[in-house]
C-alpha cells in the first residue's frame, strides 16, 4: 500500500521510517522521540499512583461540635459572675505569594516556606495540544516536588509539601499559555 510523503508529497510505501526522496521522518511524535515519550509515561504512572494513594496530603477536618457534658453544673441563680463563651478562632484565608504567566520555559524568583505553613499553587494551561510542568526546587535548583504535568488545556489547584527553607518555581511549558498563583494560608 502506497500513501504521499508529509513533506514532498511524493509517493512513499506505507510504514517507511524515512522519505527515500527527502529524508523527512514519517514517525509521529512519539516515535521519533521515544525516550521523552517513556520519560513522560514515567511521570504519568507516577502521578496517578500518588493521587491514588492519597499523595501524602492530608484533608481538611472541621473541629467536632462540643456539648456541655452531664456532669458539669450551671453556675447557682445567685451568682454574680456571667457565663462566658470563648471567641471562636479566626478563620485561615490564603494569600497570594506570587503570580506569573507567559510561554515557554521560566525559573521564578526565590520564596521562603515557614515550618507549618500550607501552600498551594493555582494553575492553568490554556491551549490544547501542549504540555505543561510545575516543578518545585530548593534553593540549588534541585526538584522537590512535581505540581502539574499535563498535556493539553487543564486546570487545576496543586499542594506544596515541602520542609521550611527556600524554593522557587520551575515551569516549562511547549505550545501553551499558562498562568501560575502561589498562595499561603495565614
Amino acid at each position: 500500500m502506497m500513501v504521499n510523503c508529509k513533506a514532498c508529497g511524493k509517493e512513499i510505501a506505507k510504514g517507511v521510517k524515512k522519505c527515500p526522496h527527502c529524508g523527512k521522518d514519517q514517525r509521529n511524535f512519539f516515535g521519533r522521540h521515544k525516550i521523552l515519550t517513556g520519560i513522560v509515561a514515567l511521570i504519568v504512572i507516577i502521578i496517578i499512583v500518588s493521587v491514588s494513594s492519597g499523595g501524602g496530603k492530608s484533608k481538611a477536618t472541621s473541629a467536632p461540635a462540643t456539648t456541655p457534658s452531664a456532669t458539669q453544673s450551671s453556675p447557682p441563680a445567685s451568682s454574680s459572675t456571667p457565663a462566658s463563651t470563648p471567641a471562636p478562632a479566626p478563620e485561615k484565608k490564603w494569600t497570594q505569594i506570587g503570580s506569573w504567566s507567559g510561554s515557554g520555559i521560566k525559573n521564578t524568583e526565590d520564596f521562603t516556606i515557614s515550618d507549618g505553613a500550607q501552600y498551594r499553587l493555582n494553575w492553568e494551561a490554556q491551549d490544547n495540544g501542549g504540555v505543561f510542568q510545575i516543578y518545585v526546587e530548593d534553593s540549588k535548583g534541585a526538584p522537590v516536588d512535581v505540581a502539574a504535568n499535563v498535556q493539553n488545556a487543564a486546570k487545576d489547584v496543586s499542594y506544596v509539601h515541602a520542609s521550611a527553607g527556600t524554593y522557587h518555581l520551575s515551569i516549562n511549558s511547549a505550545n501553551t499559555k499558562w498562568s501560575v498563583t502561589l498562595e499561603e494560608q495565614k
